[in-house]
């Protein structure tokens, strides 16, 4: 809801619909080479600290886009929501980009791995 809502699209369009078409694999990143370098317990308290602060991401970002949704609400925006069959038909046909999307991306494991994380798989 990031996007409808920073950028004001109440002001230019009626609907919106939750089409659930995005995810982003906000992640946590450190050199491996200095991460290698490091002890096991200094390895694990960094692993610790990057699954926390993910989930700690995944939860604001839900909290933002219910306060986001309100604001394109009280703005005049009529929601749309899809049903499941619906969804599941969005999923399938995005689905067929994959190929190309790991192709560009050039890391199948790193897709892969993504794309569960998301939930996209």
């Amino acid at each position: 809801m990031d996007v409808p809502f920073s950028n004001k699209f109440y002001e230019v369009q009626k609907y919106i619909s939750g089409t659930d078409h995005m995810a982003d694999a906000w992640l946590v990143g450190i050199n491996s080479e200095v991460f290698k370098g490091l002890s096991e317990k200094q390895q694990d308290a960094i692993t610790k600290a990057g699954e926390e602060v993910q989930q700690w991401n995944v939860d604001f970002m839900e909290k933002e886009d219910e306060t986001a949704l309100q604001t394109l609400l009280d703005n005049g925006m009529e929601y749309n929501d899809i049903s499941d069959e619906g969804r599941e038909e969005f999923v399938k046909v995005s689905q067929s980009c994959y190929d190309k999307f790991k192709e560009l991306i050039d890391d199948d494991e790193l897709f892969d791995a993504t794309a569960k994380f998301c939930g996209k798989n």
